[in-house]
């Protein structure tokens, strides 16, 4: 029975069956996502709750926010500012 995580709320649940998104599978070994998280699909409110103040997820989040036909701005400049201040307490 493999375990996935929730990208929109972060909750982790065992299924024998593969699940699809918003999940995607735990790494059996060390508990992190086995797979990339796709951002750029959701609503900005669902991304800055799974980017907390986590600026790895946060310029994960913001390369796949640039890479869309149309980016949206104060998303990125927020995702920006998560960086910038995870960066400034470093």
């Amino acid at each position: 029975m493999a375990n996935y995580v929730n990208t929109y709320n972060g909750q982790t649940r065992s299924s024998d069956v593969l699940l699809g998104y918003p999940y995607v599978e735990l790494d059996e070994g060390t508990g992190e996502p086995a797979g990339s998280i796709e951002f750029a699909e959701r609503t900005a409110e669902a991304i800055l709750l799974d980017v907390g103040t986590d600026a790895e997820l946060a310029a994960i989040a913001l390369r796949q926010e640039e890479a869309r036909e149309t980016p949206r701005k104060v998303l990125s400049n927020t995702l920006r500012k998560i960086i910038r201040d995870a960066e400034a307490e470093s």
